[in-house]
């Protein structure tokens, strides 16, 4: 699954042929992709020369369920035009309803689709948003147990939140510019990836 100016792109891993794609009406582009744990909803964040936001597809219709604009989102009221990319998208492990954005505001956004929710562009979910980081959000995951929210971000930190948006530690504080957060398997070890460096750690929330 890869995301670009043709929209969210699910590929066959053993011939690389395409076979399902992802786009809605307007053809707006997307930034980030994310599929959910029952492999039946796709998300993408919408680039921000096309307006920001997230869109969320039925991955087997293609049908667009629903569009969660960036001013539903944003948690600073005053944005500029290149703070609307929502630059990370992660869907949780044990909810397939349950997803979380990160934007380059610094803000996070944990979003809950209403399981009642069957008509398409209807606005049927919850959303919680909260300012994480000064900087750029540029990737979050969440634990294999999906109540807690580890992100990571241009102002050199990682930070694991509970969720209702309450800080519970620094993972990392100071150094470089952080880019990308992965866990193994089991979750038990937390990769880091830097400016200038790779990091794996012991995970234990």
């Amino acid at each position: 699954l890869y995301a670009g100016s043709e929209g969210a792109v699910i590929c066959d891993a053993a011939n690389l042929g395409i076979t399902g794609r992802y786009q809605d009406e307007d053809r707006r582009r997307l930034f980030r992709c994310a599929i959910s744990c029952d492999s039946k909803k796709i998300a993408g964040t919408i680039d921000s020369r096309d307006g920001g936001g997230v869109n969320i597809w039925d991955a087997a219709s293609r049908e667009l369920l629903y569009h969660v604009a960036h001013n539903e989102l944003c948690a600073i009221s005053e944005s500029t035009e290149t703070d609307r990319n929502r630059y990370a998208v992660t869907f949780s492990p044990s909810d397939r309803n349950v997803l979380a954005t990160g934007c380059n505001d610094g803000t996070l956004s944990l979003i809950t689709i209403e399981p009642t929710g069957t008509s398409s562009g209807n606005s049927l979910f919850t959303h919680k948003t909260w300012v994480a980081h000064t900087d750029a959000v540029n990737d979050l995951l969440f634990n294999t147990n999906g109540d807690e929210l580890v992100s990571c971000s241009d102002d050199k930190t990682v930070k694991l939140w509970d969720l209702e948006g309450n800080l519970l530690k620094f993972i990392i504080e100071g150094g470089d510019e952080v880019f990308s957060v992965a866990l193994n398997a089991d979750g038990s070890k937390l990769l880091i990836v830097g400016y200038d460096f790779i990091k794996c750690i012991s995970f234990i929330t």
